[in-house]
Protein backbone atom coordinates (compact mmCIF):
# COMPACT_ATOMS: atom_id res chain seq x y z
CA UNK A 1 0.00 0.00 0.00
CA UNK A 2 1.77 3.16 -1.13
CA UNK A 3 2.01 6.33 0.92
CA UNK A 4 0.57 8.11 -2.15
CA UNK A 5 -2.75 6.44 -1.37
CA UNK A 6 -2.47 6.85 2.39
CA UNK A 7 -1.90 10.59 2.07
CA UNK A 8 -3.59 11.23 -1.24
CA UNK A 9 -5.34 14.39 -0.06
CA UNK A 10 -2.21 16.20 1.05
CA UNK A 11 -1.07 18.88 -1.33
CA UNK A 12 -4.03 19.07 -3.66
CA UNK A 13 -6.87 20.18 -1.39
CA UNK A 14 -7.06 22.76 1.37
CA UNK A 15 -6.42 21.68 4.94
CA UNK A 16 -10.03 22.38 5.93
CA UNK A 17 -11.37 20.40 2.96
CA UNK A 18 -9.04 17.50 3.70
CA UNK A 19 -10.14 17.13 7.32
CA UNK A 20 -13.80 17.51 6.35
CA UNK A 21 -13.40 14.71 3.79
CA UNK A 22 -11.59 12.58 6.38
CA UNK A 23 -14.43 13.01 8.91
CA UNK A 24 -16.98 11.94 6.30
CA UNK A 25 -14.90 8.86 5.45
CA UNK A 26 -14.58 7.94 9.12
CA UNK A 27 -18.33 8.24 9.60
CA UNK A 28 -18.88 5.84 6.69
CA UNK A 29 -16.34 3.37 8.14
CA UNK A 30 -17.93 3.49 11.60
CA UNK A 31 -21.38 3.03 10.03
CA UNK A 32 -20.15 -0.19 8.36
CA UNK A 33 -18.71 -1.48 11.65
CA UNK A 34 -21.88 -0.63 13.58
CA UNK A 35 -24.04 -2.31 10.91
CA UNK A 36 -22.11 -5.59 11.22
CA UNK A 37 -24.54 -7.62 13.30
CA UNK A 38 -21.88 -9.74 14.99
CA UNK A 39 -19.35 -9.12 17.73
CA UNK A 40 -16.26 -7.43 16.41
CA UNK A 41 -12.91 -6.52 17.93
CA UNK A 42 -11.38 -3.25 16.76
CA UNK A 43 -7.60 -2.91 16.70
CA UNK A 44 -5.84 0.41 16.12
CA UNK A 45 -2.38 0.52 14.60
CA UNK A 46 0.00 3.47 14.28
CA UNK A 47 0.89 2.41 10.76
CA UNK A 48 3.32 5.06 9.58
CA UNK A 49 4.95 8.31 10.63
CA UNK A 50 6.67 10.46 8.03
CA UNK A 51 6.61 13.62 5.90
CA UNK A 52 5.08 11.93 2.81
CA UNK A 53 6.66 14.48 0.48
CA UNK A 54 5.58 17.51 2.53
CA UNK A 55 7.34 19.81 5.01
CA UNK A 56 5.52 18.28 8.00
CA UNK A 57 5.59 15.02 9.90
CA UNK A 58 2.29 13.11 9.79
CA UNK A 59 0.93 10.10 11.64
CA UNK A 60 -1.28 7.51 9.94
CA UNK A 61 -3.57 5.42 12.15
CA UNK A 62 -5.23 2.31 10.74
CA UNK A 63 -8.32 0.49 12.00
CA UNK A 64 -8.94 -3.26 11.81
CA UNK A 65 -12.36 -4.78 12.52
CA UNK A 66 -12.38 -8.58 12.78
CA UNK A 67 -15.15 -10.83 11.42
CA UNK A 68 -16.72 -13.82 13.14
CA UNK A 69 -16.04 -17.21 11.59
CA UNK A 70 -18.85 -18.08 9.21
CA UNK A 71 -19.86 -14.41 8.91
CA UNK A 72 -16.99 -13.03 6.85
CA UNK A 73 -19.10 -11.14 4.30
CA UNK A 74 -18.45 -7.43 4.81
CA UNK A 75 -19.30 -4.41 2.69
CA UNK A 76 -16.81 -1.62 3.39
CA UNK A 77 -17.65 1.78 1.90
CA UNK A 78 -15.94 2.68 -1.39
CA UNK A 79 -12.90 4.94 -1.62
CA UNK A 80 -11.59 3.99 1.82
CA UNK A 81 -8.75 1.72 0.66
CA UNK A 82 -10.29 -1.13 2.67
CA UNK A 83 -8.57 -4.52 2.55
CA UNK A 84 -11.06 -7.36 3.11
CA UNK A 85 -9.95 -10.83 4.20
CA UNK A 86 -11.48 -13.80 5.96
CA UNK A 87 -10.18 -12.30 9.23
CA UNK A 88 -11.93 -8.97 8.81
CA UNK A 89 -11.55 -5.51 7.28
CA UNK A 90 -8.45 -3.32 7.49
CA UNK A 91 -8.79 0.42 6.86
CA UNK A 92 -5.11 1.34 6.41
CA UNK A 93 -5.64 5.12 6.47
CA UNK A 94 -8.41 5.65 9.02
CA UNK A 95 -6.89 8.90 10.23
CA UNK A 96 -4.04 11.08 8.99
CA UNK A 97 -2.84 13.72 11.45
CA UNK A 98 -0.03 16.31 11.36
CA UNK A 99 2.41 16.10 14.26
CA UNK A 100 4.65 19.07 13.41
CA UNK A 101 4.73 22.24 11.34
CA UNK A 102 8.17 21.39 9.91
CA UNK A 103 10.32 18.26 10.01
CA UNK A 104 13.96 19.34 10.02
CA UNK A 105 14.72 16.73 12.71
CA UNK A 106 12.99 13.87 10.90
CA UNK A 107 14.80 10.58 10.34
CA UNK A 108 13.13 7.51 8.88
CA UNK A 109 10.91 5.61 11.37
CA UNK A 110 12.08 7.73 14.33
CA UNK A 111 9.89 10.26 16.08
CA UNK A 112 11.55 13.68 15.85
CA UNK A 113 10.98 14.40 19.55
CA UNK A 114 9.22 13.15 22.65
CA UNK A 115 6.37 15.60 22.17
CA UNK A 116 5.24 13.69 19.06
CA UNK A 117 4.66 10.66 21.31
CA UNK A 118 2.45 12.82 23.54
CA UNK A 119 0.48 14.01 20.51
CA UNK A 120 0.05 10.49 19.10
CA UNK A 121 -1.22 9.33 22.50
CA UNK A 122 -3.78 12.17 22.63
CA UNK A 123 -4.88 11.52 19.04
CA UNK A 124 -5.42 7.78 19.57
CA UNK A 125 -7.19 8.48 22.88
CA UNK A 126 -9.70 10.69 21.04
CA UNK A 127 -10.25 8.05 18.31
CA UNK A 128 -10.87 5.33 20.92
CA UNK A 129 -13.14 7.47 23.10
CA UNK A 130 -15.37 8.12 20.07
CA UNK A 131 -15.86 4.36 19.64
CA UNK A 132 -16.41 3.80 23.36
CA UNK A 133 -19.44 6.11 23.26
CA UNK A 134 -21.18 4.21 20.46
CA UNK A 135 -24.26 2.09 21.04
CA UNK A 136 -22.49 -0.88 19.45
CA UNK A 137 -19.81 -0.76 22.17
CA UNK A 138 -22.21 -0.16 25.05
CA UNK A 139 -24.36 -3.10 23.91
CA UNK A 140 -21.32 -5.41 23.92
CA UNK A 141 -21.16 -6.01 20.13
CA UNK A 142 -17.99 -3.97 19.67
CA UNK A 143 -14.93 -3.80 21.84
CA UNK A 144 -11.60 -2.08 21.40
CA UNK A 145 -8.45 -4.15 21.80
CA UNK A 146 -6.38 -3.02 24.80
CA UNK A 147 -3.22 -3.25 22.61
CA UNK A 148 -2.55 -0.41 20.20
CA UNK A 149 -0.30 -1.95 17.57
CA UNK A 150 2.29 0.07 15.79
CA UNK A 151 5.69 0.68 14.30
CA UNK A 152 6.59 3.62 16.54
CA UNK A 153 9.09 2.17 18.97
CA UNK A 154 9.34 5.27 21.15
CA UNK A 155 5.84 4.73 22.52
CA UNK A 156 6.65 1.16 23.62
CA UNK A 157 10.19 1.61 24.94
CA UNK A 158 9.24 4.78 26.85
CA UNK A 159 6.08 3.07 28.16
CA UNK A 160 3.50 5.61 27.00
CA UNK A 161 -0.01 4.87 28.26
CA UNK A 162 -3.15 5.85 26.37
CA UNK A 163 -6.12 6.62 28.62
CA UNK A 164 -9.53 7.09 27.04
CA UNK A 165 -12.65 8.29 28.87
CA UNK A 166 -15.50 5.75 29.09
CA UNK A 167 -19.14 6.81 29.58
CA UNK A 168 -19.76 4.13 32.23
CA UNK A 169 -16.39 3.02 33.58
CA UNK A 170 -14.67 6.38 33.97
CA UNK A 171 -11.65 5.58 31.79
CA UNK A 172 -9.79 2.66 30.21
CA UNK A 173 -6.04 2.28 29.70
CA UNK A 174 -4.50 1.07 26.45
CA UNK A 175 -0.90 0.02 25.72
CA UNK A 176 1.30 0.67 22.68
CA UNK A 177 2.68 -2.79 21.89
CA UNK A 178 4.47 -3.24 18.53
CA UNK A 179 3.04 -5.70 16.04
CA UNK A 180 4.99 -8.99 16.17
CA UNK A 181 6.24 -8.55 12.60
CA UNK A 182 7.73 -5.19 13.53
CA UNK A 183 9.43 -6.72 16.58
CA UNK A 184 11.02 -9.39 14.37
CA UNK A 185 12.21 -6.99 11.66
CA UNK A 186 13.69 -4.59 14.23
CA UNK A 187 15.40 -7.55 15.87
CA UNK A 188 16.96 -8.66 12.58
CA UNK A 189 18.28 -5.15 11.92
CA UNK A 190 19.76 -4.88 15.43
CA UNK A 191 21.32 -8.35 15.14
CA UNK A 192 22.92 -7.39 11.80
CA UNK A 193 24.46 -4.30 13.42
CA UNK A 194 25.76 -6.40 16.32
CA UNK A 195 27.11 -9.20 14.15
CA UNK A 196 28.36 -7.39 11.04
CA UNK A 197 28.36 -3.61 11.59
CA UNK A 198 26.25 -0.45 11.15
CA UNK A 199 26.42 -0.41 7.34
CA UNK A 200 25.20 -4.01 7.08
CA UNK A 201 22.37 -3.32 9.53
CA UNK A 202 21.26 -0.37 7.42
CA UNK A 203 21.51 -2.47 4.24
CA UNK A 204 19.25 -5.14 5.74
CA UNK A 205 16.82 -2.49 7.00
CA UNK A 206 16.42 -1.13 3.46
CA UNK A 207 15.73 -4.61 2.04
CA UNK A 208 13.13 -5.32 4.75
CA UNK A 209 11.38 -1.97 4.29
CA UNK A 210 11.24 -2.39 0.51
CA UNK A 211 9.71 -5.83 0.93
CA UNK A 212 7.13 -4.64 3.47
CA UNK A 213 6.18 -1.72 1.25
CA UNK A 214 5.30 -4.23 -1.50
CA UNK A 215 3.60 -6.73 0.81
CA UNK A 216 0.01 -6.84 1.99
CA UNK A 217 -0.55 -4.37 4.85
CA UNK A 218 -2.52 -7.09 6.68
CA UNK A 219 0.81 -8.81 7.41
CA UNK A 220 1.79 -5.84 9.55
CA UNK A 221 -0.98 -6.81 11.96
CA UNK A 222 -1.04 -10.60 11.81
CA UNK A 223 1.73 -13.04 12.63
CA UNK A 224 2.03 -14.23 16.23
CA UNK A 225 -1.33 -13.37 17.77
CA UNK A 226 -1.32 -14.51 21.38
CA UNK A 227 0.37 -12.85 24.33
CA UNK A 228 1.60 -16.29 25.33
CA UNK A 229 3.52 -16.65 22.07
CA UNK A 230 4.94 -13.14 22.42
CA UNK A 231 6.41 -14.15 25.79
CA UNK A 232 7.80 -17.46 24.54
CA UNK A 233 11.47 -17.45 23.48
CA UNK A 234 11.10 -20.51 21.21
CA UNK A 235 8.16 -18.92 19.42
CA UNK A 236 10.30 -15.84 18.88
CA UNK A 237 13.02 -17.98 17.31
CA UNK A 238 10.48 -19.63 14.98
CA UNK A 239 9.18 -16.21 13.89
CA UNK A 240 12.71 -14.95 13.20
CA UNK A 241 13.64 -18.03 11.15
CA UNK A 242 10.35 -17.82 9.25
CA UNK A 243 10.69 -14.12 8.37
CA UNK A 244 14.31 -14.58 7.24
CA UNK A 245 13.01 -17.03 4.63
CA UNK A 246 9.87 -15.08 3.71
CA UNK A 247 11.25 -11.54 3.38
CA UNK A 248 12.50 -11.36 -0.18
CA UNK A 249 16.26 -10.84 -0.36
CA UNK A 250 16.87 -11.08 3.40
CA UNK A 251 18.24 -14.62 3.55
CA UNK A 252 20.57 -14.10 0.58
CA UNK A 253 21.88 -10.89 2.11
CA UNK A 254 22.50 -12.53 5.51
CA UNK A 255 24.30 -15.43 3.79
CA UNK A 256 26.50 -12.92 1.92
CA UNK A 257 27.29 -11.05 5.14
CA UNK A 258 28.26 -14.35 6.78
CA UNK A 259 30.56 -15.25 3.85
CA UNK A 260 32.21 -11.84 3.95
CA UNK A 261 32.70 -12.10 7.72
CA UNK A 262 34.21 -15.58 7.35
CA UNK A 263 36.59 -14.34 4.65
CA UNK A 264 37.67 -11.44 6.84
CA UNK A 265 38.39 -13.95 9.61
CA UNK A 266 40.77 -15.76 7.24
CA UNK A 267 38.71 -18.97 6.99
CA UNK A 268 40.12 -21.34 4.37
CA UNK A 269 38.06 -22.18 1.31
CA UNK A 270 37.42 -25.82 2.23
CA UNK A 271 36.15 -24.74 5.67
CA UNK A 272 34.07 -21.84 4.37
CA UNK A 273 30.66 -23.55 4.20
CA UNK A 274 30.90 -24.77 7.78
CA UNK A 275 32.04 -21.36 9.03
CA UNK A 276 29.21 -19.60 7.18
CA UNK A 277 26.64 -22.01 8.64
CA UNK A 278 27.99 -21.33 12.15
CA UNK A 279 27.98 -17.56 11.65
CA UNK A 280 24.39 -17.71 10.41
CA UNK A 281 23.38 -19.80 13.44
CA UNK A 282 25.14 -17.27 15.69
CA UNK A 283 23.29 -14.45 13.93
CA UNK A 284 19.93 -16.10 14.59
CA UNK A 285 20.84 -16.62 18.26
CA UNK A 286 21.85 -12.95 18.51
CA UNK A 287 18.45 -11.98 17.14
CA UNK A 288 16.68 -14.29 19.59
CA UNK A 289 18.65 -12.76 22.47
CA UNK A 290 17.53 -9.28 21.38
CA UNK A 291 13.88 -10.39 21.64
CA UNK A 292 14.58 -10.89 25.35
CA UNK A 293 14.79 -7.10 25.63
CA UNK A 294 11.34 -6.80 24.06
CA UNK A 295 9.92 -9.35 26.50
CA UNK A 296 11.61 -7.67 29.46
CA UNK A 297 10.24 -4.25 28.51
CA UNK A 298 6.78 -5.73 27.84
CA UNK A 299 6.69 -7.20 31.34
CA UNK A 300 7.85 -3.95 32.95
CA UNK A 301 5.51 -1.84 30.76
CA UNK A 302 2.42 -3.85 31.69
CA UNK A 303 3.28 -4.35 35.36
CA UNK A 304 0.19 -3.32 37.31
CA UNK A 305 -2.07 -3.62 34.24
CA UNK A 306 -4.69 -5.41 36.36
CA UNK A 307 -5.28 -2.15 38.26
CA UNK A 308 -6.01 -0.16 35.08
CA UNK A 309 -9.09 -2.06 33.89
CA UNK A 310 -12.34 -3.15 35.56
CA UNK A 311 -11.79 -6.79 34.55
CA UNK A 312 -8.50 -7.01 36.49
CA UNK A 313 -6.73 -8.37 33.43
CA UNK A 314 -2.97 -8.75 33.82
CA UNK A 315 -0.40 -9.71 31.19
CA UNK A 316 -0.31 -13.19 32.74
CA UNK A 317 -4.09 -13.58 32.45
CA UNK A 318 -4.08 -12.37 28.85
CA UNK A 319 -1.32 -14.87 28.08
CA UNK A 320 -3.20 -17.62 29.96
CA UNK A 321 -0.07 -18.27 32.01
CA UNK A 322 0.19 -19.21 35.68
CA UNK A 323 2.12 -17.10 38.17
CA UNK A 324 4.90 -19.71 38.11
CA UNK A 325 5.12 -19.55 34.29
CA UNK A 326 5.28 -15.76 34.37
CA UNK A 327 8.00 -15.89 37.03
CA UNK A 328 10.03 -18.24 34.83
CA UNK A 329 9.79 -15.76 31.94
CA UNK A 330 10.83 -12.90 34.23
CA UNK A 331 13.83 -14.90 35.45
CA UNK A 332 14.75 -15.79 31.86
CA UNK A 333 14.95 -12.13 30.78
CA UNK A 334 16.13 -10.58 34.07
CA UNK A 335 19.73 -10.08 32.91
CA UNK A 336 18.81 -8.83 29.44
CA UNK A 337 21.09 -6.27 27.78
CA UNK A 338 19.00 -3.78 25.82
CA UNK A 339 20.05 -3.10 22.20
CA UNK A 340 21.46 0.32 21.38
CA UNK A 341 18.40 1.57 19.47
CA UNK A 342 16.20 0.80 22.49
CA UNK A 343 18.63 2.51 24.87
CA UNK A 344 18.61 5.64 22.71
CA UNK A 345 14.83 5.86 22.73
CA UNK A 346 14.56 5.18 26.45
CA UNK A 347 17.04 8.02 27.05
CA UNK A 348 15.10 10.60 25.00
CA UNK A 349 14.36 13.68 27.08
CA UNK A 350 11.15 15.69 26.70
CA UNK A 351 11.77 18.31 24.04
CA UNK A 352 11.05 21.99 24.76
CA UNK A 353 8.71 23.99 22.55
CA UNK A 354 10.19 24.95 19.17
CA UNK A 355 8.46 27.58 17.03
CA UNK A 356 10.07 26.20 13.87
CA UNK A 357 8.76 22.70 14.60
CA UNK A 358 5.51 23.39 16.50
CA UNK A 359 4.48 26.74 15.02
CA UNK A 360 3.93 30.08 16.78
CA UNK A 361 2.13 30.27 20.11
CA UNK A 362 -1.55 31.27 19.99
CA UNK A 363 -3.41 32.91 22.90
CA UNK A 364 -6.91 31.49 23.42
CA UNK A 365 -9.95 33.39 24.70
CA UNK A 366 -9.42 31.99 28.20
CA UNK A 367 -5.84 33.26 28.25
CA UNK A 368 -4.16 29.88 27.71
CA UNK A 369 -1.36 29.67 25.18
CA UNK A 370 -1.03 26.75 22.77
CA UNK A 371 1.25 26.16 19.79
CA UNK A 372 -0.06 26.28 16.24
CA UNK A 373 -0.02 22.51 15.61
CA UNK A 374 -1.92 21.76 18.85
CA UNK A 375 -4.41 24.49 17.95
CA UNK A 376 -4.99 22.80 14.59
CA UNK A 377 -5.48 19.38 16.20
CA UNK A 378 -7.94 20.85 18.72
CA UNK A 379 -10.04 22.87 16.26
CA UNK A 380 -10.33 19.84 13.96
CA UNK A 381 -11.49 17.66 16.86
CA UNK A 382 -8.42 15.40 16.61
CA UNK A 383 -7.44 15.72 20.28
Amino acid sequence: MSTDYLCGGIGWMSEESFFKQQRMTQQAILAEIKSYQRRTRVVFNVMKVGPFGTDRVYCVVSLFSNSEEGHEERHPPPDTGAIVSKDGVLYPSYQLVPLTIHHDEWTDQRLPHDGCGVRITAIVSKIISTLLRTRAHLSGRLWVDHNIRGEIDLLFWRKFLCRAPHPLLGSLTFYFIPAPLHVVTNTLEAAAVQSFGDDQGEELRVVINEFLTRSNQMRRLHTVESHRDMLNRDEGRKEIEWEVKVIGGAEGMIDRMCREAASQMGVRRRQLSGAVAQLKADFIESAVAITDAFRHNLIEYTRGMEHTNPWELSLGKLAKMTEQEMLRVEEEVAATEYPEHAKRMMAVMPSPYSEERDGPMVTLADGREVCDVDMLLSTQGLI
